[in-house]
C-alpha cells in the first residue's frame, strides 16, 4: 500500500490552484514557484498561499510476485474455452473465448475474438489482434489497414431524421 499526498495551492485574490507534493515546507514553496513561474511567467514574493485543497490518494493492490508471469507456465493450454457471437461492423460473427490466464506467452489472438478477465472482458474486433507479452500485457493492434475496409454510402434514414432535428432545434436558438 502507498500513500501519496498533495497540496493544492494559490495565491490570495487569484483563481488558479497548483498542485504540489506534500513534502518539507521549504520544498513545497519552492516547487509552487516553481511551477507558477512556470506556467504564469513570474512569480509573487513574500505573498502568503491559500490551500485550495488537500489530496490524499492511498493505493492498495493485491501482493502478486514479479515472476508470476514468467513462472506459470505449466496451466497454459492457449486454447479457447468456448464460443459465442459477438455484433460488430453491422453483422454477427462467432468468436472463440479465451480466459486470459490460459494464453501462452507471445499467443496471437486474432479477432472477432473475446478475452475473459477475473474483473474484465476484452472484446478483440475483426481487423484486430492481441499478443500476450512477456510482461502479462496483452498488446492490441490492428492487422488490416483502414484503407483496406470499404465502407458504405448509404444512408440510415432514421439517424438522419434524428441529426436534422438537433440541427434545427441548434439553428433556431
Amino acid at each position: 500500500m502507498s500513500c501519496q499526498r498533495r497540496l493544492a495551492l494559490r495565491y490570495p485574490g487569484t483563481d488558479t490552484a497548483l498542485t504540489v507534493d506534500f513534502e518539507r515546507p521549504d520544498e513545497i514553496l519552492n516547487r509552487f514557484e516553481s511551477k507558477y513561474r512556470q506556467q504564469f511567467g513570474f512569480c509573487y514574493r513574500n505573498r502568503p498561499l491559500l490551500i485550495a485543497s488537500l489530496q490524499v490518494e492511498d493505493i492498495a493492490g493485491e501482493p502478486q510476485p514479479d515472476d508470476v508471469f514468467a513462472n506459470d507456465t505449466n496451466n497454459r493450454s492457449g486454447q479457447a474455452h468456448g464460443m459465442t457471437r459477438v455484433f460488430s461492423r453491422d453483422a454477427w460473427h462467432d468468436a472463440p473465448v479465451y480466459r486470459r490466464e490460459q494464453l501462452k506467452f507471445g499467443q496471437t489472438v486474432t479477432g472477432p475474438a473475446v478475452v475473459l478477465e477475473p474483473i474484465s472482458t476484452i472484446v478483440i474486433e475483426p481487423g484486430w489482434q492481441g499478443t500476450l507479452q512477456a510482461g502479462g500485457d496483452l498488446l492490441l493492434t490492428r492487422y488490416i489497414d483502414v484503407d483496406a475496409q470499404t465502407f458504405g454510402t448509404q444512408v440510415d434514414p432514421v439517424l438522419l431524421e434524428i441529426f436534422n432535428k438537433r440541427f434545427m432545434s441548434v439553428a433556431v436558438l
